[in-house]
């Protein structure tokens, strides 16, 4: 508009009129542009709307959807991989070995997926976001790669060493003298060496991360913003919540014991699944407009 505005303006002193006047005219006429513009059906703005910052082809170039196919085939394979060298020794090893096949199998395939998910993941643009710097993305993929690595890792460790079913009559096999313990603490130990690190490295990056929300993400997250609280700080809202709450956490524990009395409590603790459930529902229900008036 500024420069449509400036060229107007030039046109007009070319043609011998005063820059005042030449302002006064360009400016008028750009004013009749605006009214025109905002006798834009809502419909005709909806659609450059979603045009502009909706469409997620405009930031998937064809290198990045390549990507994306290469590292999901690469997780696809390690599965299947990993599936076959799992029944490939079931039969002729003990349980414990054949998941140590498994997950030792899993390893490469599981942590390349992860970290390569994360990097493209991160550096994408999206309708409502900026993407993060590709040096910064390379340390959250490094974070997700740790992780993906201890997950696959802790459970090689753990079933190398078997629960009492190593056989004398296997050459190498010792017989057991605590097995499950040594298993315990060598899967914990990978646990630390990896997770820990991994875990750290992502918490810092998350709490030292940029808001990379677009403007009118911005503005939108805003106005949510502004409704919840209205909504909440309402006494008589927020008290009806309490009183919810307070009933539901009260019926699931008095709930949870008696299962757990009565079947074991074993599968009791779901009870709070179902808690957590209807008190959103209730939350979402509470949160529809009007109910803070």
């Amino acid at each position: 508009l500024l420069g449509n505005l400036n060229a107007k303006i030039e046109s007009l002193v070319k043609k011998g009129m005063d820059g005042g006047a030449a302002f006064a005219k360009a400016s008028a006429e750009l004013g009749d542009v605006s009214a025109l513009a905002d006798d834009l059906s809502l419909k005709k703005r909806k659609e450059v709307f979603e045009e502009v910052y909706m469409d997620i082809r405009n930031y998937m170039p064809v290198w990045r959807v390549i990507a994306y196919v290469v590292f999901g085939a690469a997780a696809l394979f390690g599965i299947i991989i990993a599936g076959i060298a799992y029944f490939a020794t079931k039969g002729e090893m003990s349980a414990d070995l054949s998941l140590t096949s498994f997950f030792g199998t899993l390893i490469p395939f599981f942590t390349v997926a992860a970290a390569g998910f994360t990097f493209l993941g991160l550096t994408q643009e999206t309708a409502s976001q900026y993407p993060v710097s590709k040096k910064r993305a390379a340390w959250y993929a490094l974070a997700a790669g740790l992780i993906a690595f201890g997950l696959t890792a802790a459970p090689v460790a753990l079933f190398s060493v078997s629960y009492g079913v190593f056989l004398p009559e296997f050459p190498g096999f010792l017989p057991d003298f605590g097995g499950g313990h040594l298993a315990m603490a060598g899967a914990l130990g990978v646990l630390l060496s990896f997770e820990l690190p991994g875990a750290g490295l992502l918490a810092f990056l998350v709490l030292t991360e940029k808001d990379r929300l677009k403007p009118w993400a911005q503005e939108f997250r805003a106005g949510v913003v502004k409704r919840e609280m209205e909504l909440w700080n309402n006494s008589a809202t927020a008290a009806r919540f309490g009183l919810f709450s307070g009933a539901i956490w009260i019926f699931a524990i008095g709930l949870f014991i008696l299962l757990g009395l009565i079947t074991g409590f074993q599968f009791s603790w779901l009870v709070f699944v179902f808690a957590v459930a209807i008190q959103l529902v209730v939350q979402g229900v509470m949160s529809k407009p009007g109910e803070s008036k």
